[in-house]
């Protein structure tokens, strides 16, 4: 018998555990159907299709949604659920994604930086099997000389894919992810114009009729 059956036969157990967090209680036709909003937090369950408009302004799109990939490590929490105390708890990294819209311009300043990314990873790498390949030339065929030049190559080519990396983070943003708890993600950075339209997290929204 499987954990779950286990825990659903027990007459002890609750009949229904909420998904989200800080709302219980979520209808069931509502978990994972929808994107919700929280403040300013996008919530959405892993896999969701958000709605046809731009994330970043909030104009309706066209364009083919963008797979957005996020992780999540909360390493050590505290863990309530014991009755004596309070105990550590190690999470694995969590993963999950959403497919998103962007608008024309928003998709082509995406997609420009992911590309300009490659370029300069790819570009990197290159000069970094150059230089390690000029090294062993310079062993093998005994001309030292070149040996500062292929560790300078290294060296660039190290810092140029770093420089590349910190780009791709920085000038691909779109969403930033807050936390993953059960299957939802928690994103900030959603416009104000796209987050009006989803429903309020349905705990809040009895509490702002």
């Amino acid at each position: 018998m499987s954990i779950d059956a286990a825990a659903s036969s027990d007459p002890s157990a609750p009949s229904e555990q909420p998904l989200l967090g800080y709302a219980p209680g979520v209808p069931r036709e509502l978990q994972g159907e929808i994107p919700l909003r929280d403040a300013e937090l996008l919530v959405a369950f892993n896999g969701t299709t958000l709605p046809a408009a731009c994330v970043l302004c909030g104009k309706q799109s066209s364009e083919t949604p963008v797979k957005l990939v996020f992780t999540w490590d909360a390493s050590f929490t505290w863990d309530k659920s014991s009755h004596a105390k309070r105990a550590i708890r190690l999470q694995l990294r969590q993963k999950a994604f959403v497919m998103a819209f962007l608008c024309a311009d928003h998709k082509k300043r995406w997609q420009r930086s992911r590309k300009m990314s490659a370029l300069g990873i790819a570009a990197s790498v290159t000069a970094i099997s150059a230089g390690m390949t000029l090294a062993i030339i310079s062993q093998a065929t005994d001309s030292p000389e070149w040996i500062p030049t292929a560790i300078w190559m290294m060296v660039g080519g190290l810092a140029f894919i770093t420089v590349a990396m910190f780009y791709l983070v920085l000038a691909s943003r779109t969403l930033s992810c807050k936390k993953i708890h059960e299957g939802y993600l928690y994103l900030d950075g959603a416009a104000e114009h796209f987050l009006e339209k989803l429903p309020l997290v349905p705990a809040l929204k009895e509490q702002n009729p």
